[in-house]
């Protein structure tokens, strides 16, 4: 790994006090089919001297690692449907209460610097966790943007069952859909079908 201001002296930063974190965490990365498929494989891998990332009680995407960085570049001129952008990521929900125990920590990254990248108050350093360990994949569960959803808002009802349920839009990640192909090789991975 190249050695840079985010990644030198990275653990050692680290606070030595662990933090409570909400059961659903989320990892943000680009949606690319070979990695995609390799994290369903391997998981989320902590490089050495390192950690693997995540946000908590975020609503915007706006406010996401990496893409709050990636806006800096968009030219909106160009984009021809909204959120047309948020397609090139994936997002990968962690589920913390199938970690055994695994220590969470704020992003020691973005403890002083969070407030240059976010666009809303209500952003802390809270929202940028990270953990020394890596994250099996039989806790993780992909999801990408439903376009449509995203755009209109609404809220949706969904039937199963026989029962009828209405979601509202609450925040962003309220647009978010299962990839099932992925999730499904995972939980065939993982023999938990």
């Amino acid at each position: 790994m190249k050695v840079n201001g985010l990644t030198h002296n990275f653990r050692a930063r680290v606070s030595k006090q662990p933090i409570k974190t909400s059961r659903f965490l989320w990892h943000v990365s680009y949606n690319y089919n070979s990695t995609n498929l390799y994290i369903a494989n391997e998981g989320l891998l902590c490089e050495d001297n390192y950690a693997v990332f995540a946000h908590q009680y975020v609503a915007s995407f706006n406010d996401t690692y990496p893409y709050f960085l990636d806006l800096w570049d968009w030219d909106y001129n160009s984009v021809s449907y909204p959120g047309k952008d948020l397609l090139q990521y994936s997002f990968w929900r962690i589920d913390t209460f199938k970690l055994n125990q695994f220590d969470w920590f704020i992003d020691p990254n973005m403890e002083k610097d969070y407030d240059c990248h976010c666009d809303t108050k209500v952003i802390s350093p809270i929202n940028f966790v990270c953990t020394l360990n890596t994250i099996p994949n039989y806790a993780l569960k992909l999801f990408t943007l439903d376009i449509d959803r995203y755009n209109s808002k609404q809220s949706f009802v969904k039937f199963s069952d026989g029962v009828a349920n209405c979601s509202p839009y609450k925040n962003d990640f309220d647009a978010l859909k299962p990839d099932y192909e992925i999730n499904n090789y995972i939980k065939w991975k993982t023999n938990t079908l």
